[in-house]
């Protein structure tokens, strides 16, 4: 015998004395799930559905006493409550309309409300449970969030440029680079200094020194520091 997990239904004192008046007791009324059936028992009136029948469940409330007093219809989309305490219910939707609040089937529902003591567990146990017929896909776990149907790119790899090859150009010596305006040594601050420098290359010296490789001009007659006074 398959499991049988049983949900009482909440009375308010308040609304006891009526319903008991047409054998609506807390003896008589609750809800039954099972793996394969969904039974709501409310005195002499009762739903039985199969589990794969069952569409969703939330949690609802509170309600207007009249709406909630014993079995109500809805004139709006025909939806039956069994109702015992205006505080809080569950609403359980069907995919096919179910009969229930009239005999022979002549009204059928496309959702019942239930005022059963605890909501919360009857909601959880009803959607974490299978829903629909197995190998359709209607068997899987409600989706939290779609996913969306993003289609990857492929980056390519980052490639890093090519070291240009060291060249040496034909009759010069490797380390040095040649400009425009001359050849100077690769890194060098100052230029190079010609291999016959001018006099003007030449550091100054006094005029009593001699320079050496350098004619000195005539003295015009004017006293040397080698002439005798």
């Amino acid at each position: 015998m398959a499991p049988v997990d049983r949900f009482d239904f909440a009375f308010s004192r308040v609304l006891s004395w009526p319903l008991a008046l047409i054998g609506v007791t807390p003896w008589t009324a609750h809800v039954d799930v099972t793996d394969e059936d969904l039974t709501v028992r409310f005195g002499p009136w009762s739903l039985t559905t199969p589990r794969s029948n069952v569409e969703g469940a939330s949690v609802t409330g509170p309600y207007l006493a009249f709406h909630v007093l014993g079995p109500h219809v809805s004139l709006a989309d025909r939806g039956v409550t069994f109702g015992t305490s205006w505080r809080r219910g569950v609403c359980v939707r069907f995919r096919e309309p179910v009969p229930a609040a009239l005999p022979t089937g002549l009204l059928k529902h496309p959702a019942v409300t239930v005022t059963v003591e605890d909501p919360d567990a009857l909601v959880a146990l009803l959607e974490r449970m299978s829903v629909g017929v197995p190998g359709e896909g209607d068997e899987l776990y409600r989706v939290v969030g779609a996913v969306p149907d993003v289609t990857p790119v492929a980056i390519p790899p980052r490639r890093s440029a090519p070291r240009p090859a060291s060249r040496t150009p034909r009759g010069r010596t490797a380390g040095t680079t040649t400009s425009a305006r001359g050849r100077r040594p690769a890194g060098a601050g100052a230029p190079a200094l010609d291999e016959h420098p001018t006099p003007a290359d030449m550091p100054k010296h006094t005029d009593t020194e001699k320079v050496p490789g350098v004619t000195p001009p005539p003295d015009e007659g004017l006293p040397g520091p080698d002439s005798d006074y």
